[in-house]
C-alpha cells in the first residue's frame, strides 16, 4: 500500500511538472510568436498575461549575476529536489500533509530547474496588478513551490500528534 501511496505522490509531482512546462510552451509560442510583447489583458487591470525570462529567482533576484550565477541557482535546485526526494521517502505515507506539500514543491522545482538547464532562465507569465501594485510575474511552478512550502510549515506549526508512551522491552531493567 505504501509503494502505491508513494507512486500516486511522485505521479501528483510529474504531473504538475508536465503542466509547467506545457504552459510555458503555450506562453513562449503564443506570447513571443504573436507579437504579445506587452501581454496580454485577460481581466483589464488585474490579470495579464506576460512574457518574461527570469534569470535568477523570486522578484528577479541574482538575475544580472552572469553564467556563474545560472549555474549555482541550477545546483542550488538540483540539491533541493534531491533533498525533498529523500525527505519524502523517508516520510511516512501517513504523514498526508506533508507529503503532499512535498509533492508540491517537488514539481514547482522540477520544472523550474528544467527551465534554467534548458534555457537559461525561468519563463514566467502570470501578471497580477492590485490598484497601484504590480505583483512579480510568476509560473504555474512558483504557485505550487508557494503552496507546498505553505503547507509544510502549517504542518510543522501544528500541535505534534500525541504520542504513546514508550513501553519497556521485558527483560530490561529501566535502572
Amino acid at each position: 500500500m505504501a509503494i502505491k501511496q508513494r507512486f500516486g505522490y511522485l505521479s501528483a509531482a510529474l504531473i504538475i511538472y508536465a503542466l509547467d512546462q506545457l504552459t510555458k510552451m503555450l506562453a513562449t509560442h503564443y506570447l513571443t510568436s504573436a507579437g504579445y510583447h506587452h501581454g496580454v489583458s485577460v481581466i483589464d487591470g488585474f490579470f495579464h498575461l506576460t512574457y518574461v525570462e527570469n534569470a535568477g529567482i523570486a522578484w528577479g533576484l541574482f538575475a544580472d549575476a552572469g553564467a556563474g550565477g545560472r549555474l549555482a541557482l541550477g545546483a542550488i535546485s538540483f540539491i533541493a529536489a534531491t533533498g525533498i526526494i529523500l525527505y519524502a521517502v523517508r516520510t511516512p505515507v501517513s504523514e498526508r500533509m506533508t507529503q503532499w506539500g512535498l509533492t508540491l514543491v517537488l514539481g514547482g522545482v522540477l520544472g523550474n530547474l528544467t527551465d534554467r538547464l534548458v534555457r537559461g532562465a525561468v519563463i514566467d507569465f502570470l501578471d497580477f496588478t492590485i490598484g497601484s501594485y504590480r505583483w512579480p510575474t510568476f509560473n504555474i511552478a512558483d504557485m505550487t513551490i508557494s503552496i507546498g512550502a505553505a503547507i509544510l510549515i502549517v504542518d510543522a506549526l501544528r500541535s505534534p500528534k500525541t504520542e504513546r508512551p514508550a513501553r519497556p522491552v521485558e527483560g530490561l531493567s529501566s535502572e
